[in-house]
C-alpha cells in the first residue's frame, strides 16, 4: 500500500512529464523511501510480541493436490474465484462511493467524499512542507487518491501543474505515490478472501489499517524529501 509496482511507474511518469523533469526517478525513490516507513508504521499499529521471532517455526511443504490434473483444475477454479472476487469488490466500492457522492451533491453540488477527505487531510499536507496557501489543491488530490486511485490524482495534478509551485508539485508527487486507496482494499479483500474465507474478518481489519499506514508512510516520505530540497 505504501509503494507502487514497477509496471505502473512508466505509466505514471508519462503523465507527470509535464509536471517535472525525469519523474520516473522520483517515483522510484518514493517507493524505496516508503518501505522503511511502512515497516515502522506496521510495527507501531500492530506491535506484536518480541519473543515471537525466537520461536521455532515449522512449516509443511507437502502439496495439497493429489496430482498434476488436480492441481491444474483446482488452481483454475481458485484463480477464477479470486478474479471474480476482486472485480466484484472493486465494483461495489466504486458504486458505493458514487452513491454517497450523489447523496452529498443533493446537499451541495460541489460536495463529495474526496473533497471532504481533502479538507481533513489539508493539515497533513502542510506538515509535509507544502505552504498553507498551496495546500488546498494537494489536499483534494490526496483525497482523490485515497477514494479513487493515484492514477486519477496524478492526471489531476498534471492539469493543475501551473496552479502550484514547483516545490509543491515535487512534494505532492511523493505524497501520492502509493497503492493505498479503497480500490486496493477491494482487491486485497476480494482476492484473499476467496483463498482463505475463514480469515475474512481479519483481512478486512488489516486492510483498513494498511490503508491508513500506507498513506501515512507516503506522507512521511514526502516530508523527508522536503528536508533535502
Amino acid at each position: 500500500m505504501a509503494t507502487v509496482s514497477g509496471t505502473v511507474m512508466v505509466l505514471y511518469s508519462s503523465v507527470l512529464e509535464s509536471v517535472m523533469p525525469n519523474p520516473l526517478t522520483h517515483l522510484l525513490l518514493a517507493s524505496i523511501i516508503s518501505v522503511p516507513a511502512a515497516l515502522l508504521l506496521a510495527r507501531v499499529l500492530i506491535p506484536g510480541e518480541d519473543d515471537i521471532w525466537h520461536q521455532n517455526q515449522t512449516s509443511s511443504l507437502k502439496s495439497p493436490y493429489s496430482g498434476t490434473l488436480d492441481a491444474l483444475t483446482r488452481g483454475t477454479q481458485e484463480g477464477m474465484s479470486m478474479l471474480l472476487g476482486i472485480i466484484g469488490s472493486i465494483l461495489v466500492f466504486f458504486a458505493l462511493i458514487y452513491l454517497v457522492n450523489e447523496g452529498l451533491s443533493l446537499l451541495r453540488p460541489t460536495l463529495s467524499v474526496e473533497g471532504i477527505l481533502g479538507t481533513v487531510l489539508r493539515p497533513l499536507l502542510w506538515l509535509t512542507g507544502i505552504s498553507w496557501e498551496d495546500s488546498l489543491i494537494p489536499a483534494r488530490l490526496m483525497g482523490t487518491k485515497i477514494v479513487l486511485n493515484e492514477f486519477v490524482a496524478y492526471m489531476e495534478l498534471a492539469k493543475n501543474t501551473e496552479t502550484l509551485s514547483g516545490h509543491s508539485n515535487l512534494i505532492l508527487t511523493y505524497a501520492l505515490c502509493g497503492f493505498a486507496n479503497l480500490g486496493s482494499v477491494g482487491i486485497i479483500v476480494g482476492g484473499l478472501s476467496s483463498i482463505i474465507p475463514e480469515r475474512r474478518v481479519e483481512l478486512a481489519s488489516l486492510t483498513l489499517l494498511s490503508l491508513l499506514s500506507g498513506n501515512l508512510a507516503a506522507l512521511m516520505t514526502a516530508a523527508v524529501v522536503n528536508c533535502f530540497v
